[in-house]
């Protein structure tokens, strides 16, 4: 008897090879997933599959990612909750563990808009205190203020991880 353990999109690309192909965590191939708010010619396709492939960030509903939607706090805590070592998509627990560390403002609460600056804060606190290298912020007076999508915030993660 011979196994092999690996994802979901890996294992069906070679079902070939396979007798019998068991699933008892209902492991999803999410390469196979499709978003309506995500044709393959938006600026942040490549990011936003990267992302949601990788399970860093969650979509929004069954064929929605919410590319467009303006991005909040929660949704970066989640994402780097997941890179911690946490579970997906868990926006509160990913909040209160970076809280508790001082990687988030005091002022900032989950719910709230995610601004470049925020962003930047934050990445650069995370990345600071969990791999002791200290980044420096590309954010402008110009933009700083501005609200990401979440599509924006999926190139943040995707350049983060690469």
């Amino acid at each position: 008897m011979r196994s092999t353990a690996g994802s979901a999109a890996a294992i069906n690309a070679n079902a070939d090879l396979y007798d019998v192909i068991l699933n008892p965590f209902n492991a999803q191939d999410a390469s196979q997933t499709v978003f309506t708010d995500l044709p393959e010619d938006h600026p942040h396709y490549a990011a936003v599959r990267f992302a949601f492939e990788n399970g860093y960030m969650a979509a929004q509903g069954e064929d929605v990612f919410g590319t467009d939607s303006e991005a909040n706090v929660g949704d970066l805590c989640a994402t780097l909750y997941v890179i911690a070592g946490g579970g997906p998509n868990a926006p509160e627990e990913g909040y209160q563990l970076l809280a508790q560390y001082g990687m988030v403002p005091a002022d900032v609460t989950p719910d709230m808009p995610l601004t470049n600056k925020l962003c930047d804060t934050i990445i650069i606190n995370f990345v600071s205190l969990a791999y002791g290298v200290q980044l420096e912020s590309d954010v402008t007076e110009e933009t700083a203020d501005l609200v990401m999508t979440r599509g924006e915030l999926a190139e943040q993660i995707k350049a983060l991880m690469e």
